[in-house]
């Protein structure tokens, strides 16, 4: 539907004032009609609260009278700290099935009651991939409904609600700003807050950090006693005030806050995606008019910074003037992308509009379809009533002869019924196929859930980690998570076997008769269950408690994890979730230890040898968070289970456990034997 549209209006309310944009389609182009940027007397954070609807209703108001939206599609945006966004991997089904998924991923995703939620999805397919990705979008009801009385009040009617973040990601997107083969950082420096998006193809990251152009104010005025207003315009004036030395030294700690957190949000982002390599930052907002803050994060983060000053696929009307438009462009990017998504070019296209509001305009736009639907009933029903009389002797005369072809009619008519009758048994058979194919996808849903808080619990393993870090490095008892993985599999033995180089119980074992001919045991009939995997890192080395690294996970994972399962299985049944008698986690492989060959961080230089061995102390591996400490002689780990799952999975356990132990440590063995490691 939004294809069709040719004129939209994008809106962006902010933390200093108000921008739009209107968009025309013109033949294969874009062209800029009319804009408009209105800012507060004040920003919102230095006004009091009570305030800040009445000073954002004034600005809709003042906007509302200058410019016509009719026959407009109004796109509005909310902030990016107000809504969330979470993807999802979805398993290999047929595209019809996905709406079902993707709605019971939706209520395991959001942590909220799915009823006190807006929310809608996009199906995302990755390039040269079958693997399609679910983008769920969400918001809390009573704040999107906050945010729209403002919009309602000042009789400005919104035909689609997006996030702010998603907006400008589409805006870049759309004008050809992002990297085609490395993953772009836009970054949209505002009053109050600062949106960091990653576009990395058809990969989306979005985070918003805590701090924004008030900061450098705030600071300013602790510095020099000023009123905020004050600070204000010395912030704006300190390349030409005689003072800029003072003014730069005052917000030095914020430059170094900002820098701070852009490099902690690309860390985490690499750390989650290991093939990515961030190529540029695409700087937005206001903020970076203020002198030097460009350079000094291009300079600490060594990426190459490009500021925002034009979009390339857009003309203007040329009722409009260039120079005014230009000076605006660094904090209209939102307003750019909201306006694109209502003539459907955005990439990320969803409407967190709520039902109620979207049911309204709906009514609204049909009542004239209604009136002339009721007009043109009226018309008929009167046609119809004249007809009657015209057709009652006609009726009358064929009376007499439907006495005579009664049975034949009845006859039929039976036949008729019978054949829909049928039609009706085979429609019912199918449905019931697919609620019991629906109902299959739902299975052993319970013991995930289990297993994550089990994991979480463990990894526990300290009572307080600020005690552990003032330790030495080697002594600290933490543990951090890399990965997780889980993997069903309609024959766990078989294939836990193969992937890990374990024995398979299910296989037959050779046996001969006393006339020494060779007799095959029966195989063991494949059980069904879940591979589950972790790989982690930590400093620990040893102590007074652990002689060594293995001894302290053995304790803290490897036994202890089958204990808290159990724990919080016993606590489902308490509760009456029933959920079945599963045994959890069945058996256990020993940590496998391992070194990464190659470790990068973002703003951190590596040493590298020439020497092979992996654990040459001349190769530094400088910690992300603590960056005067190596993490060379850190220990990254490996462990694996199975966990059996169905009627009989109590018995399975029972048999395992009772065939194979957990493999021990060899007595007077090092924690890990330099020649083990392996590279990832």
């Amino acid at each position: 539907m939004a294809a069709k549209n040719k004129i939209a209006w994008g809106i962006d309310v902010g933390q200093y004032g108000l921008r739009a944009i209107k968009l025309e389609v013109s033949g294969e182009n874009l062209q800029v009609s009319d804009f408009e940027v209105i800012d507060y007397p004040k920003s919102l954070p230095s006004m009091p609260a009570a305030s800040h609807d009445q000073t954002i209703r004034k600005a809709l108001g003042e906007f509302a009278a200058q410019h016509s939206l009719k026959g407009s599609v109004v796109v509005v945006g909310v902030p990016g700290r107000n809504s969330q966004a979470r993807f999802v991997a979805l398993p290999p089904v047929e595209a019809k099935k996905i709406p079902q998924i993707v709605e019971f991923e939706a209520k395991q995703q959001i942590p909220f009651d799915i009823d006190d939620v807006v929310w809608d999805y996009q199906a995302i397919r990755m390039a040269d991939s079958p693997d399609v990705v679910a983008g769920i979008f969400f918001i809390k009801r009573d704040v999107v409904d906050s945010f729209l009385e403002n919009f309602q009040q000042a009789g400005i009617l919104a035909n689609q609600v997006q996030m702010a973040p998603m907006a400008l990601y589409n805006a870049l997107v759309y004008d050809g700003m992002t990297h085609p083969e490395g993953a772009t950082v836009i970054l949209d420096v505002g009053s109050a807050n600062t949106e960091f998006v990653v576009a990395d193809g058809q990969k989306v990251f979005h985070r918003t950090i805590p701090i924004g152009g008030n900061n450098f104010t705030q600071a300013l005025v602790k510095t020099f006693k000023l009123s905020f207003t004050k600070a204000e315009n010395l912030k704006r004036k300190c390349s030409t005030s005689k003072y800029a030395k003072q003014v730069f030294q005052a917000m030095r700690s914020v430059f170094s806050d900002l820098s701070s957190e852009v490099q902690r949000s690309i860390g985490f982002y690499t750390t989650l995606n290991r093939q990515a390599k961030v190529s540029r930052v695409l700087a937005m907002g206001n903020t970076f008019r203020l002198p030097g803050l460009q350079k000094y994060l291009q300079q600490s983060l060594r990426v190459e910074f490009i500021r925002v000053d034009q979009f390339s696929r857009l003309t203007l009307a040329p009722q409009l003037r260039p120079p005014a438009f230009s000076a605006a462009i660094l904090s209209m990017g939102v307003a750019y992308g909201l306006a694109l998504q209502g003539l459907g070019r955005a990439t990320i296209d969803v409407n967190l509009l709520p039902p109620s509001i979207a049911r309204q305009q709906a009514w609204r736009a049909k009542k004239p379809v209604f009136a002339a639907a009721v007009a043109l009933l009226a018309f008929i029903v009167a046609g119809t009533y004249a007809r009657n009389f015209m057709d009652l002797s006609v009726v009358n005369s064929l009376l007499e002869d439907e006495s005579a072809n009664a049975p034949t009619r009845i006859i039929e008519r039976a036949e008729q019924y019978k054949l829909q009758l049928d039609q009706a048994d085979a429609r019912v058979k199918a449905e019931r196929e697919k609620i019991g194919e629906f109902a299959a996808l739902l299975s052993h849903r319970d013991v995930f859930p289990v297993i994550m808080r089990a994991i979480s619990r463990t990894l526990d393993v300290c009572d307080d980690p600020n005690i552990e870090l003032a330790k030495p490095r080697s002594q600290r008892r933490l543990v951090f998570l890399q990965d997780f993985s889980c993997k069903y599999s309609e024959d766990l033995d078989g294939e836990f076997a193969k992937k890990y180089g374990k024995d398979d119980p299910t296989a037959p074992a050779p046996t001969f008769t006393t006339g020494g001919y060779y007799s095959p045991a029966p195989r063991r009939e494949p059980k069904k269950g879940f591979i589950m995997e972790i790989r982690g890192i930590t400093p620990f080395q040893g102590d007074s408690q652990y002689k060594d690294t293995w001894a302290f996970l053995s304790e803290k994972i490897v036994t202890g994890l089958p204990d808290v399962v159990k724990a919080e299985l016993a606590k489902l049944q308490t509760q009456g979730s029933g959920l079945p008698n599963w045994l959890v986690p069945l058996s256990f492989s020993a940590p496998t230890y391992y070194k990464p060959n190659r470790v990068e961080f973002v703003g951190f230089e590596l040493k590298k040898s020439n020497k092979k061995d992996q654990e040459d102390e001349s190769i530094k591996f400088p910690d992300p968070t603590r960056p005067t400490e190596s993490m060379a002689k850190d220990w990254y780990f490996c462990i694996h289970w199975k966990v059996y799952v169905g009627p009989d999975a109590a018995g399975d356990a029972t048999a395992e456990q009772s065939g194979t132990a957990l493999q021990k440590k060899p007595p007077g063995s090092r924690a890990v034997p330099p020649r083990t490691l392996r590279g990832r």
